[in-house]
């Protein structure tokens, strides 16, 4: 007596389920190839991240407020964020740079933000830019603040209910 095989069935009743079925792996493997070998990242992957709960120094000078490290591999490009809240006095501004390293490395990206009014609240701060690796190592990204004009100091505030966010994803 012959028995039921559902592999038999599918690669003679259906051949063209199976054929889809070969293709879908195939996209698949292929997609995988793009992004890094089957083992690398994929687009919007997270690749680092540092989260901030305490406030940062107040400053009328440029100071790094916040870092992240993260491994890149050359010529991939990854979306280096930054999300803060900041305070400072009504009238006044503050910039916040996106930088290479340290303090004194390149610059990648620039905000300012006005501050409408004094109080703990404090004011949005959103950058985020391209950056595309030019080595396969480790790199620091920083996060700096500055008062752009006003009289008085500035700060990034931190909080576990509302923490700052410097982070690295992939990419293409």
């Amino acid at each position: 007596m012959a028995t039921w095989s559902p592999r038999e069935t599918n690669e003679t009743a259906y051949p063209i389920e199976r054929t889809l079925e070969r293709m879908a792996a195939s996209v698949d493997e292929e997609i995988a190839a793009a992004v890094g070998g089957g083992s690398g990242p994929y687009p919007g992957q997270r690749i680092a991240t540092t989260k901030a709960t305490t406030d940062s120094p107040s400053t009328t000078t440029e100071i790094v407020v916040d870092s992240v490290t993260a491994p890149l591999v050359a010529g991939r490009t990854y979306m280096v964020s930054y999300m803060a809240t900041v305070q400072g006095v009504a009238g006044d501004a503050a910039r916040s740079f996106l930088r290479e390293n340290n303090l004194a490395g390149a610059e990648l990206w620039n905000a300012r933000v006005h501050i409408a009014g004094t109080g703990s609240q404090g004011w949005p701060l959103w950058m985020t830019c391209e950056y595309t690796a030019v080595s396969t190592a480790s790199k620091t990204f920083v996060a700096t603040l500055t008062r752009g004009f006003g009289s008085e100091s500035v700060m990034a505030l931190g909080a576990a209910n509302r923490p700052r966010f410097l982070y690295v994803d992939f990419a293409y």
